[in-house]
């Protein structure tokens, strides 16, 4: 084992459980990585949703216009959880294409506020 990447949702619970992971591990030897919340670039504005791609996603899936959503939720409820599904696939292929040749295994998995899981890929 060389790292370990904590991805925990922004509640009190999620932050506790990493805390509890981390200081578990206390490994000099084991990298510890801790995803903020799912965005790879923290402070700028491609932490934000892109209607633009969500919408050409949703209309190569024929699951319906999103041009006009205000919120992800508000996609996700327009298309359905096909959607989800679909923002994970891609989102893998990106990881990816950043990993470039690496053997590190990774799974994206799309939750929602309540934790409940919407779409995954492997």
């Amino acid at each position: 084992l060389k790292e370990v990447i904590i991805a925990t949702s922004a509640t009190i619970e999620g932050q506790t459980t990493a805390h509890y992971i981390e200081d578990a591990i206390k490994n000099d030897k084991i990298i510890i990585t801790k995803l903020a919340q799912g965005a790879k670039d923290l402070h700028s504005r491609r932490s934000q949703v892109n209607f633009d791609i969500l919408n050409d996603w949703s209309s190569e899936y024929e699951l319906g216009d999103v041009s006009n959503a205000n919120t992800a939720l508000e996609a996700l409820e327009i298309c359905g959880p096909k959607l989800a599904e679909i923002v994970a696939v891609k989102a893998l292929s990106c990881i990816k294409i950043q990993l470039r040749q690496s053997e590190i295994v990774c799974d994206v998995v799309v939750v929602d506020r309540a934790g409940k899981i919407m779409g995954r890929a492997s």
